[in-house]
């Protein structure tokens, strides 16, 4: 297993989490991601992932 494999499962696992908690985050212009409390569920974060700047999905 690469590295790589294991930083990209423990990423989704961490961001999956947060979300799953009422956790958002939000790519603001510039690329910066804000985090703020969700007011309902959000999708997991293999949706999100593509729009991460340097994470590929």
């Amino acid at each position: 297993m690469e590295p790589q494999d294991v930083t990209r499962r423990s990423y989704r696992l961490v961001v999956d989490t947060l979300r799953g908690g009422g956790i958002r985050f939000v790519t603001l212009e510039g690329g910066t991601i804000a985090v703020a409390k969700a007011s309902r569920a959000a999708p997991p974060a293999s949706a999100l992932l593509p729009q991460i700047p340097g994470h590929a999905g």
